[in-house]
């Protein structure tokens, strides 16, 4: 019922405790307000104040412990658990000082400590919430991850540009990925498919991603096609460096002849309709024959 695991139920988990973390810093927040309107005199000995000062150490010691194993197992419960820690902290830590404020100064800031405590604390549950939810969705892939990717494609001879990377996570030890890779039309299929495997043995063993590699063939030895092709990047990297060109192919006819290719944009590229169409009275600068097919 469950192809990909159940590596999400952590993120679920997470959520839960950032959901509790919240409650806890609506109630911080009340009581803060009632003891701001309605100031109290705490009760004060050494019999409170030691418990309070065990109970701070002690969750400390829990943040480190949480947060230490989070990272080395990438498990988002945890991580959750050790942001409460810290909320914990902050608020037992509030307690402590507005008792230590009352008995040496006389001061009652009960409900003011309590309001600095809640904000704090909902702003962590917000943040775990807010993460928690970012994966559930599908959140874009970790920078790094994908240069890793990319830069092990490329390495392998062959292999002439690589493309359209998607990461799906199923949750910690569960990524699933998905990229095209430009090779040569002309070259041998059996090779071709040989190095695309070897390269899907590679990424698994090394990050530990299953990746499915689709092979686009590109035609590299046609004059015409290469000299369009570069016309045509050269182009585009002059209306705009981010942009790139791929899966380039050209289609001859007797009147007219098709350029096909990809344009990669960048996120939130605006003016994409003038963008084509600029594109198009170049291909005719270019040659009257020439039409785009973006």
């Amino acid at each position: 019922e469950h192809p990909f695991g159940h590596g999400r139920m952590e993120y679920i988990g997470a959520l839960a405790v950032g959901a509790l973390i919240v409650i806890a810093g609506v109630k911080l927040l009340w009581e803060g307000v009632l003891g701001v309107l309605d100031p109290n005199d705490l009760a004060l000995s050494i019999w409170a104040v030691l418990p309070l000062g065990i109970s701070i150490l002690l969750k400390l010691w829990l943040f480190f412990f949480y947060r230490t194993i989070a990272r080395r197992i990438d498990h988002e419960t945890l991580a959750a658990a050790a942001k409460d820690s810290v909320s914990d902290v902050a608020a037992t830590t509030a307690v402590l000082a507005s008792m230590l404020a009352q008995w040496l100064l006389g001061w009652r800031v009960d409900g003011y400590m309590s309001l600095l405590v809640a904000l704090f604390v909902l702003r962590t549950g917000y943040t775990v919430c807010k993460d928690t939810v970012d994966r559930l969705l599908g959140e874009k892939p970790d920078p790094e991850l994908a240069r890793g990717i990319l830069e092990m494609l490329l390495q392998h001879e062959g292999i002439l540009d690589v493309h359209d990377l998607v990461v799906h996570d199923y949750g910690p030890g569960r990524c699933i990925a998905s990229v095209h890779a430009e090779v040569s039309a002309t070259g041998d299929i059996v090779a071709v498919h040989e190095v695309v495997d070897h390269v899907e043995r590679q990424i698994k063993q090394e990050l530990g991603i299953e990746v499915c590699i689709h092979t686009d063939p590109i035609i590299t030895d046609d004059p015409a096609t290469n000299t369009a092709h570069e016309q045509m990047a050269a182009f585009l990297q002059g209306e705009d460096a981010r942009i790139s060109v791929h899966d380039f192919r050209m289609v001859p006819g007797m009147r007219q002849i098709n350029l096909v290719f990809d344009c990669l944009l960048p996120e939130g590229y605006q003016g994409r309709d003038a963008l084509l169409e600029r594109i198009a009275e170049h291909a005719r600068q270019l040659d009257p024959r020439y039409q785009v097919v973006v």
